[in-house]
Formats: structure tokens, sequence, C-alpha cells
């Protein structure tokens, strides 16, 4: 009973019962990229909106020969407030980018459905592994800040760098003859 019940289980593990469906998981980053970049431009037409209705405030209620503070003060905050939302009201843009993405490597699977299991989970979440193919790890990270490649007698070895050099937030990953060998940060 007992092998029996691990066959049972290993065909439908390998079997595609509980396979990953990369196609529903592409239709919802999609949707999520679609609707990210709907929010952006209503948090731009936002503060587009607020700045300009604190100029014409400003200029509607301006006394030339009295005292503006208060038309200033509430015109100029409005200004501000409104230029402040153009430029930190659209956190939706970076959730964008990474949805699109996201949606890019989803792509590449369903349309490579001779990568492996391990091929396919890693590039979908976007992760690499010791032994994957270079082609595999920029499809997976993206393209890299950088790439240098040393040529000899024992093969190719390259060292692409992704990430930023300004903020100390590099990350370098080592290749051998067109595999991934290891990686740090």
């Amino acid at each position: 009973m007992k092998k029996v019940m691990c066959i049972l289980l290993s065909v439908c593990i390998s079997g595609g019962v509980f396979a990953r469906d990369f196609e529903a998981e592409l239709a919802a980053e999609l949707a999520a990229s679609e609707k990210s970049r709907q929010k952006g431009w209503g948090n731009y037409a936002l503060g587009l909106g607020i700045m300009i209705a604190g100029t014409i405030f400003t200029l509607a209620t301006s006394d030339p020969e009295g005292d503006n503070t208060l038309p200033i003060l509430v015109g100029g905050g409005a200004v501000v407030a409104g230029s402040l939302i153009l430029l930190y009201g659209e956190p939706s843009m970076g959730e964008s980018a990474a949805a699109t993405k996201k949606a890019g490597r989803l792509q590449y699977v369903i349309d490579h459905p001779e990568l492996s299991d391990q091929d396919k989970n890693a590039i979908a979440d976007g992760k690499i592994y010791m032994g994957m193919k270079e082609e595999h790890l920029v499809v997976s990270w993206g393209e890299p800040r950088t790439i240098t490649a040393s040529v000899g007698s024992w093969g190719v070895h390259k060292q692409y760098v992704y990430g930023s050099f300004e903020y100390g937030t590099s990350q370098y990953v080592y290749v051998e003859n067109g595999v991934v060998v290891s990686w740090q940060t």
C-alpha cells in the first residue's frame, strides 16, 4: 500500500497535477502592471491639478496693494502639495516596472517548454542557482551593469555585475564556460 501511495504521489507531482500555471501567473502580472500604470496616471493628474489650483488661487486672491501672506501661503502650499504628489505619489511606477519584468520572465518560460522545472521556477521567480545556464541568468536577472571576461586554456570566466556601485548594493555572479558557478553580494 505504501509503495502504491508513493508511486501515485510521484506521478501526481511529476505529471503536472501540482505544476505551476505560468499562463495564469502571466495574466495576473499583466493585469497588475496595467492597474499600476493607470494608478500612476491618476496620481499624475491629481498632483498637476492641485498645483494648477494653487497657482490660480494665489493669482485670483492676491491684492496688489494689500497683505498677500494668506493667498501666497495657501496657494504656495497647494503647489508644494501637488509637487509632492507628482514626485512621491507614484510608487506604482516601480510596481509597474517590476510587474513588467516578471511578465517578461513568465512569457519566456511559456515560450520555452523545453526548460527543466528547476529552470522554469527559477526564471519565473527571478532567481538563479549554481549550474544555471548563462542565458537563463540574463533572462532571470536582466542585463547586468557590466560584464568582465577572462579567456584562457581553461575556458571562459565571466563576472556579471548587477546593482548599484554608488550605494554599495552590487551583486556579482560568476560564470565559467556558460554556467553559473557562484555569486556574492
